[in-house]
């Protein structure tokens, strides 16, 4: 169906929605640099650029280093932030 400009409105398959029970990708151990890009931040959370820029903004999400105007995470950062959002028991 269009809309009031004439253009049609188009959903998003629901098999291809973002859910927020996706589990999250592991980080691929076969890559060298031990830092990650915020793209990779996001593909590997499942989250959005917005999301990771907020997080930088309000100091909530992993650490980040600073290079000008390039962001990095160091992956080791990024695991430990990880660990420590762990929810529940822990097992031994």
């Amino acid at each position: 169906m269009n809309s009031v400009d004439g253009s049609a409105k188009r959903s998003i398959p629901k098999d291809k929605r973002q859910s927020s029970d996706t589990p999250m990708r592991p980080m691929k151990a076969s890559d060298d640099s031990p830092f990650i890009d915020e793209k990779r931040l996001c593909a590997d959370l499942g989250i959005s650029s917005v999301t990771a820029t907020k997080w930088r903004a309000k100091a909530e999400g992993p650490p980040f280093i600073k290079v000008g105007r390039l962001v990095r995470y160091r992956r080791t950062d990024v695991d430990a932030w990880l660990a420590s959002r762990t929810v529940g028991r822990k097992l031994a």
